[in-house]
């Protein structure tokens, strides 16, 4: 399988920002804990968490994308520091009003650095996210690496 040389275009580039079966009452705390690596390696600051929260607030559950799957993310300027993503499989699914994709099973928080670099990554993720395959595939992965290495095989596929 032919990996890009650049994690730009990927999704995930390895297990490390995979989360699974976290544990959130609500969608405030989906974000918080589908953001916890993220602060963790210092790719935002707690700020980029608070605008992502306040964003859904302001806007509502826009951020919720494809069946059971949010797209937390806020702009750059609001604490994003690197470009980074993680993605989270919630022990339990939480609502976050969203009247045809709720609950949400799945989160991917986005770093973003501006506002194209990543693009291509964040369109192939939702494109993963709407494949009812990819859903399933991903709810039998049992750890971070197998999660990872499902999600380079669907995102392969993805490939032109």
């Amino acid at each position: 399988m032919n990996r890009p040389s650049s994690c730009q275009n990927s999704i995930i580039c390895s297990p490390q920002p995979i989360l699974l079966d976290a544990e959130a009452h609500n969608w405030r705390e989906a974000i918080e804990v589908g953001s916890a690596l993220l602060l963790r390696d210092r790719n935002i600051e707690d700020t980029y968490i608070r605008a992502m929260i306040q964003t859904v607030e302001q806007f509502g559950p826009y951020i919720v994308m494809a069946p059971n799957f949010a797209l937390p993310h806020a702009t750059p300027g609001a604490g994003s520091k690197r470009l980074a993503m993680q993605f989270t499989r919630l022990k339990e699914p939480v609502s976050f009003g969203h009247p045809k994709f709720d609950p949400v099973s799945f989160l991917c928080v986005l770093s973003p650095i501006d506002t194209n670099t990543h693009l291509k990554a964040m369109f192939n993720l939702i494109s993963l996210m709407k494949n009812a395959a990819f859903r399933k595939d991903i709810l039998a992965a049992a750890t971070a690496q197998d999660a990872y290495t499902r999600i380079l095989q669907h995102e392969y596929l993805l490939e032109p």
